[in-house]
């Protein structure tokens, strides 16, 4: 599910820990889908419940069916980018040995691969290798965060777009005050009674 509010989103996904044999489930994904690692799952639809999600992109994308029961809460992790901050649900599960995991979305994955809990396939991504270290210290909140640093030129540049900006507003400021002042001090005297006509001076 996404949700979009002061031009950035709010992305809710779920992930799997298929575990078996003391080894968890990791898809390797295609080159044209960043050709790295990650686990079971993706996002949650607007009408589904984490479970349900999760559920539904297991099927889709290894053709493991689970059940709610199955499902046991491990952990949480809030991810912030430049627009996007994603709630990453993880759930472990216990894969039941007369199913065979294998890939079914072809143009996203190209193999399944089992390693150890302990390990951590290359490629993985870096939310997901930092989620998994947290899950193995038994904890269940992370955050993490890939939003870009100022470098010290860009905060100069903003200093001076202030200062400028700061300048400008002080010199509109400045002219609206003498137009008023000017404005004040206009007085209106007759020049020739006799006509009877005014005209404006200073």
């Amino acid at each position: 599910m996404s949700i979009s509010k002061n031009n950035s989103r709010v992305i809710l996904t779920a992930r799997l820990l298929l575990e078996c044999d003391e080894q968890l489930l990791f898809l390797e994904q295609t080159p044209l889908n960043g050709g790295g690692f990650t686990l079971p799952g993706g996002k949650i639809e607007s009408e589904e419940f984490a479970k349900e999600a999760l559920i539904r992109e297991t099927f889709e994308e290894i053709g493991i069916r689970i059940t709610k029961k199955d499902l046991k809460f491990a952990h949480v992790t809030h991810r912030k980018t430049e627009n996007v901050s994603e709630i990453i649900l993880f759930f472990h599960s216990v894969a039941d040995a007369s199913q065979r995991a294998c890939v079914k979305e072809f143009h996203k994955f190209q193999s399944t691969v089992w390693l150890p809990i302990s390990e951590a396939p290359n490629g993985l991504t870096s939310v997901l290798k930092y989620a998994l270290k947290l899950i193995k210290e038994g904890k269940f909140f992370s955050q993490f965060s890939k939003i870009k640093q100022q470098t010290p030129s860009e905060i100069v540049q903003i200093v001076e777009f202030s200062a400028l900006t700061m300048e400008r507003d002080n010199i509109k400021k400045g002219l609206e005050k003498l137009k008023k002042k000017t404005r004040d001090r206009m007085i209106r005297i007759p020049i020739r009674e006799n006509i009877g006509k005014q005209e404006s001076v200073f």
